[in-house]
């Protein structure tokens, strides 16, 4: 992050990340590794394919092995407990990671997509013909906007 944005915006980010976390009952962690989370999106790309119930679960204790635990999500044995604690399975995982050939295609033509578009954070809300939403935000401006939504389309 800080060398993504600077140690003043990383340290503001990181700040703002810890308020509305702690909000929400996170407790963030800040001084794990960061690696290439290439393995991660596609371990998250084999548990869409088993249900979209079991990809919330991986996203779910990806974000929390990351940002609360201080693992390093790229690593395959973080990952493989991972998938274990979000009931996809280290073995299924295994298997899908040795065959996944069509999997890492769809994963670099999404990258690309996302490269390519107006996404510069995680997550990224985005609202079709309304506003984007770049990393931790207030759930309150999140709300705000559904109602204004909202109340246009009733007009």
């Amino acid at each position: 992050m800080i060398e993504r944005m600077g140690a003043k915006r990383a340290g503001k980010a990181q700040k703002h990340m810890e308020s509305v976390g702690n909000a929400e009952g996170i407790t963030f962690n800040f001084r794990g590794r960061t690696g290439n989370s290439r393995m991660s999106h596609l371990l998250m790309h084999a548990a869409g394919l088993k249900s979209s119930e079991v990809q919330c679960n991986v996203a779910e204790e990806l974000f929390k092995a990351h940002f609360e635990e201080a693992r390093d999500i790229a690593d395959l044995e973080v990952l493989g407990d991972v998938a274990d604690r979000a009931g996809l399975g280290k073995t299924e995982m295994e298997r899908y990671f040795e065959s996944a050939k069509e999997g890492v295609c769809e994963l670099d033509e999404e990258a690309r997509r996302v490269r390519d578009s107006e996404i510069k954070g995680v997550p990224h809300i985005i609202f079709e013909d309304g506003p984007h939403f770049d990393g931790a935000v207030d759930v309150q401006d999140v709300f705000e906007a559904l109602i204004s939504l909202k109340t246009q389309l009733q007009v």
